[in-house]
Formats: structure tokens, C-alpha cells, sequence
């Protein structure tokens, strides 16, 4: 077992936690890695700089966080909740608020709860978080304390970067159709602009957002889609539509999906597959007014006999009423739209109806 140097982010400590005791493999994991300095910014938060990457921690999280160290690693712990459950157990645990890693390949991604940073010359940067309760029950001011911190893990862990000279080189701009196959090879790790966009058809946009969860192994309800992905030599889907779990996405994969699907609706642009049209854009006269249509995107998280809701990637959920006779109508979709899959949807914005669903 790894020696894990454990060190206190206090308001006292603003010194140097260099890596003590972990073991490195020889070629394995690069040298000293996850040794690390701690500085304050102008907001006085706390800056934790690694090797190749940092992190900020808010100033509140003082005296209420500790890191510990391995070779490839560095676990976020809550001091209280670790010191209680260590003593009631006699053993170090518990506290465990998230991890930084680093893998040479992907062997990380059959993990329960992790979300990927982003790609060096060596290998690869990723986050695991609690799949459990961690914080300490029986102090109802422990328990609370480690609720305040693990409310932000989310936030904080956004602010992790990949420092731009260990960054792996993509060259001056994301390429298109490259030897990879990939559409946008990096919109895992780099933002897409519009002007990406410009030369693209509405099935090559399409395709690029599902892209992203391909690289996820997500397997798709269209068959033109999965046959697409099928021919790919990158490609891996080992993880059924409705079992895809769409927070393993990192921030920079939301923001471009969210960029894609904006910029279809905003041009009235239109995608096919299988003889299914889907349109960002229109009128519809259902209610017996003309009202404007717009298009969405994200996971359907509930459904019921006349409604169902969809969750978008920034988190936003919306629910849209359909006619189930008109919902059988559109081939497939009666069946497939279930909780847990990804769906395009066109409502009109008075009625919220939804009068085109594609799943995929």
C-alpha cells in the first residue's frame, strides 16, 4: 500500500506540501507529480499548485480541508468528518469530499463517478467523487459543515486547469475530419467557436454533439447514428442509451454542446437520420395562432402518460406535453423516449407542446 502524506489547508498553512513518503513507479507515472505549493490569490482564496495542474479552494474551506498525496493522486478530505470516523472506526476514513488523478490511458472510465480534466503529452487528467456518504452523522455540526464543502465541490473543481505548458499540443486550431476521424477530436478538452461551425452541415453539427458521448461509450437508439459511431476505430460503446449517465461530461464538453445546439437553433438549421427531420427552428399553428418553435437538447429525466421533462446541459429542466397519438407518429420515439436518453425537441413556446422529438 502507497505512504499518503496527509497536510491541513489551515489559514496557518500557506507553505509548501511536498509529496512525503509516496512511492513512484519508474516510468509509470511521471516524477513528483502531485507535490505541491499553496499561495493566496486576490480574493484571498487558496491556490493548490501540482506539478502540471492547479486548483483554487475557497477561503471558507480553510481549516476545513486537507489534502493528501500519493504518486498519482491528491484526495480532498473534511478535517472533521475524517478525524470523528478515524476515531469511531480506529482506522483512517471517511471525509472524502473528491480526488485529482492522473492515468496514462483511460483506464478510468468504467468508474462509477468521475469527470475527465483534460489530456497532457503523458497522459491523462480525471476527478473521482463520493459514491457514498462521507460525512460524519452522528455530529450534527460535522455533518453540516461537511454538507456546506461538499455543496461546492462542483464549483470548486471547475476551477481546475491543466497549466498550458504541460498542456498536450492541439495545434492553432481544432481541425475538422483529421486522421483521428474525429469530427472536433479535442471538444473534450478545448472550446469550439462559432466560426467552427460555419462550413458544417446540420447532421455533421449533430454528429459532432453525439461525438461526445461517444468518447463515453454511449451507444445510440438510431441505428444510422450507432452505424456511424460503429466505423469509428476509436469508438467503444459498451453503455446502453438509457443507462448513460450524462454527468460524467466535464465542463468544456457542456459548454460545446451547449454552443452546437444554440447555434442550430439560432441559424434554423435542421439535421436527419433515418428519415427523422428535426428542426431548430419554425412556425407551428396547432393552437389555432401562429407561435414561434424553438429547439432544445439534453436527457429526458421523467416520463409520463402525456408529459415528459428533459434535463439540458446546463443543468435546466423543462417539461413538454404531447399528444401520445402524435408521438407514435414519429416512428420510434413513442418506445425510445425514456428516462435516461438524449433527445432533441421542438415545443412551441405558448403551449409548450412538443411537436418533433428525436432520440438517439
Amino acid at each position: 500500500m502507497r505512504k499518503r502524506s496527509f497536510k491541513a489547508l489551515s489559514l496557518a498553512l500557506l507553505s509548501a506540501c511536498m509529496l512525503a513518503g509516496a512511492s513512484i513507479t519508474a516510468g509509470a507515472v511521471p516524477e513528483n507529480l502531485f507535490s505541491c505549493s499553496t499561495s493566496r490569490d486576490a480574493e484571498n482564496d487558496i491556490l493548490v499548485d501540482f506539478k502540471e495542474v492547479q486548483i483554487t479552494l475557497p477561503s471558507s474551506w480553510a481549516g476545513k480541508c486537507q489534502v493528501s498525496t500519493a504518486a498519482d493522486s491528491a484526495s480532498f478530505f473534511h478535517i472533521q468528518s475524517r478525524k470523528l470516523w478515524t476515531a469511531s472506526l480506529g482506522y483512517e476514513n471517511g471525509g472524502f469530499l473528491f480526488s485529482i488523478n492522473f492515468s496514462e490511458n483511460m483506464d478510468f472510465t468504467d468508474l462509477p463517478s468521475y469527470q475527465l480534466i483534460g489530456e497532457t503529452a503523458a497522459g491523462y487528467y480525471y476527478v473521482c467523487f463520493a459514491t457514498d456518504m462521507q460525512g460524519y452523522t452522528d455530529d450534527a455540526d460535522a455533518l453540516n459543515e461537511f454538507r456546506t464543502l461538499s455543496d461546492g465541490v462542483n464549483q470548486v473543481v471547475s476551477t481546475i486547469r491543466i497549466k498550458d505548458e504541460y498542456k498536450k499540443s492541439t495545434g492553432n486550431d481544432i481541425s475538422i475530419g483529421s486522421a483521428s476521424d474525429y469530427i472536433f477530436p479535442y471538444s473534450s478538452e478545448a472550446a469550439i467557436s462559432t466560426s467552427d461551425l460555419t462550413s458544417l452541415s446540420g447532421n455533421q453539427i449533430q454528429m459532432a454533439i453525439n461525438e461526445i458521448y461517444a468518447r463515453h461509450h454511449r451507444k445510440f437508439v438510431l441505428q444510422e447514428v450507432q452505424d456511424y459511431f460503429n466505423g469509428k476505430s476509436w469508438y467503444s460503446g459498451t453503455i446502453e442509451a438509457a443507462d448513460f449517465d450524462p454527468t460524467v461530461l466535464n465542463q468544456c464538453e457542456n459548454e460545446n454542446i451547449a454552443l452546437m445546439v444554440k447555434y442550430m437553433k439560432d441559424n434554423g438549421i435542421t439535421y436527419s437520420f433515418s428519415g427523422t427531420q428535426s428542426s431548430t427552428s419554425g412556425n407551428s399553428s396547432s393552437t389555432g395562432t401562429t407561435s414561434e418553435t424553438i429547439g432544445v437538447y439534453g436527457t429526458v429525466i421523467t416520463k409520463a402518460s402525456t408529459y415528459f421533462r428533459l434535463q439540458q446541459p446546463d443543468g435546466n429542466v423543462i417539461q413538454f406535453w404531447f399528444d401520445p397519438a402524435k408521438l407514435a407518429a414519429m416512428g420510434d420515439t413513442a418506445e425510445t423516449l425514456q428516462p435516461g436518453v438524449t433527445a432533441s425537441v421542438t415545443y412551441d413556446t405558448e403551449s409548450y407542446e412538443a411537436v418533433d422529438v428525436t432520440v438517439w
